[in-house]
């Protein structure tokens, strides 16, 4: 990059601070030994002398334009050196000269400076509704992907019993929630159950839930418990167990079991279906 390592509009005093008017600069290597030419263009096609003279009013008579870095010596009218400098470069260092001109913007790799290529968004005119992608090399516009979100598949039956299905139709395995009615018969004694068949078997039960559907059933008017049996969360069942037990453990016939229990029940699980 070429730049001006003496400029026109300084004059040049010597120590006696008079004008240097007619004096010389000596332009050299930065080892103030080997002659080094500047030039009056800032192409550096048009060589100045060397020494570079001095005019009338101490000014360099030419434009001074040079590349690198430069060792200069300043003599008197008479040829006598009375100044020596070197290092004479750029402010900014050569590493930091702007490369020539390219398509592109300004960047660095934290040493120089260099040109990379804008990549710019596309064009949108008549891509409403599209999506910015790339193709690994450019940007462009694309069409919004459609997610395909399967339907739900619900199926609600209300005979004999009611019970609901539910899964995405792309699946197999389906919720299924049933309900029904069943009762416990008379026992004569403190206790007594029912199999409860289930009318679709689970491929696998999470619950089954039941409540009575009466207040005594003995001649006290005792209640009862209930417990289920015969399956296990997460396992198939075809049926269960429902064992009703007085709730209370006294003697005689009144703490017997003399009302059937009526119930409704309710289970839920996952079955198979084609």
């Amino acid at each position: 990059m070429s730049y001006r390592p003496l400029g026109q509009f300084p004059q040049y005093f010597l120590d006696s601070g008079q004008l240097n008017a007619g004096g010389f600069v000596y332009t050299y290597e930065n080892d103030l030994t080997t002659p080094k030419l500047t030039y009056s263009d800032e192409g550096l096609t048009v060589p100045n002398s060397n020494p570079i003279l001095l005019d009338a009013a101490g000014r360099p008579a030419s434009d001074v334009w040079g590349d690198g870095i430069f060792g200069m010596e300043i003599a008197d009218a008479d040829d006598v050196v009375y100044l020596t400098a070197n290092d004479i470069q750029p402010d900014t260092g050569a590493t930091q000269s702007i490369p020539a001109l390219a398509e592109g913007f300004l960047t660095n790799d934290l040493t120089n400076l260099l040109w990379q290529a804008i990549l710019q968004v596309p064009d949108p005119s008549g891509y409403t509704d599209y999506i910015l992608s790339n193709d690994g090399a450019n940007p462009l516009w694309i069409p919004q992907p459609e997610i395909e979100i399967p339907e739900p598949d619900i199926v609600i039956t209300t005979s004999p019993n009611r019970t609901i299905r539910i899964g995405n139709s792309d699946s197999t395995t389906k919720v299924l929630i049933q309900t029904g009615t069943a009762t416990a018969p008379t026992s004569g004694a403190r206790t007594t159950s029912i199999a409860v068949d289930l009318p679709t078997p689970y491929a696998a039960i999470w619950h089954f839930g039941v409540t009575q559907n009466v207040a005594s059933v003995g001649a006290f008017g005792i209640g009862a418990t209930q417990a289920v049996t015969g399956y296990t969360a997460g396992s198939a069942a075809t049926s269960v167990t429902v064992t009703f037990n007085s709730a209370d453990d006294g003697g005689g016939s009144g703490f017997t079991f003399v009302n059937t229990v009526p119930f409704t029940w309710w289970a839920i699980g996952t079955v198979t279906v084609a």
